[in-house]
């Protein structure tokens, strides 16, 4: 993780996949304010030396807005991941928040992000979200995230020059994760 001395893997992957929806918003906010804590404690001058960035996939379990019926799991990690995207990159800890559903991002998270990537959406509630939080001149885009191709995406922000339509270069192996259609396998079948 980056403290002491560096003999261990560049990368740490915490996957919670396999958890219920009723513990995954108690373990990532507990995973959320561990990681703080530590950045917290490192002296100042070592923060910088190995920065930390979390990857918060599939955000939209965990990092809700605020609701009138909010759960106490879901209170916890909204307020952990809201406390890091305010406060995270002085102690040198960043968020990169992924979701398909980014509507139900809370405002706040949201509101620190200085770059988006957004692949296709079909939601017209997350695209008029995506409509009210990005510069002017990126609005004529998203218009278009409704037609992107896998692996295009609309991009903004900080770390562009300006708003672009632009293409990813596709992972070798791809992921196993193409929408199934079980009726070329009917039609094989004898």
């Amino acid at each position: 993780f980056g403290i002491g001395p560096m003999n261990g893997p560049r990368v740490s992957v915490i996957d919670l996949s396999m958890l219920s929806n009723e513990v995954l918003p108690y373990a990532c906010a507990t995973i959320g304010r561990i990681l703080l804590e530590v950045r917290e404690r490192i002296p100042a001058q070592n923060r910088y030396r190995h920065p930390w960035v979390l990857v918060l996939e599939e955000a939209h379990n965990y990092a809700r807005p605020m609701r009138a019926d909010e759960d106490r799991g879901h209170k916890l990690a909204r307020l952990a991941y809201e406390r890091i995207a305010k406060e995270g990159r002085k102690f040198g800890l960043s968020l990169i928040v992924a979701s398909q559903r980014p509507s139900e991002i809370s405002e706040t998270i949201i509101s620190q992000c200085a770059n988006f990537i957004s692949h296709r959406l079909q939601n017209p509630d997350d695209i008029e979200h995506f409509r009210r939080i990005i510069p002017i001149q990126a609005r004529r885009l998203l218009d278009q995230v409704m037609i992107l191709a896998a692996g295009e995406a609309v991009v903004f922000g900080s770390a562009f020059h300006i708003p672009a339509r632009v293409q990813f270069d596709r992972p070798e192996p791809g992921p196993y994760s193409q929408t199934a259609a079980p009726y070329h396998d009917w039609m094989t079948e004898r």
